[in-house]
């Protein structure tokens, strides 16, 4: 059974940083004043919704899963 999900897309409505879960978490937003820019981790690092980490430190949730939340502004 294959998955179909769609992505929520960070409209920065709130300042933060959200995950972009489409890239695996090597990519996030950064939301300040309603702007966004999208910024990567170094190559063996994953975005955890504070910080870039070790990749074998943080597993990206799912596009489907409920953590879908972080994904939403």
């Amino acid at each position: 059974v294959e998955k179909t999900c769609s992505s929520k897309v960070v409209t920065c409505e709130k300042n933060g940083c959200y995950l972009d879960l489409p890239s695996r978490c090597k990519s996030y937003h950064l939301c300040i004043d309603k702007r966004k820019t999208t910024l990567e981790c170094d190559s063996d690092k994953l975005f955890n919704g504070q910080l870039c980490v070790p990749q074998d430190s943080f597993t990206c949730p799912d596009e489907c899963s409920q953590h879908q939340c972080h994904n939403t502004v």
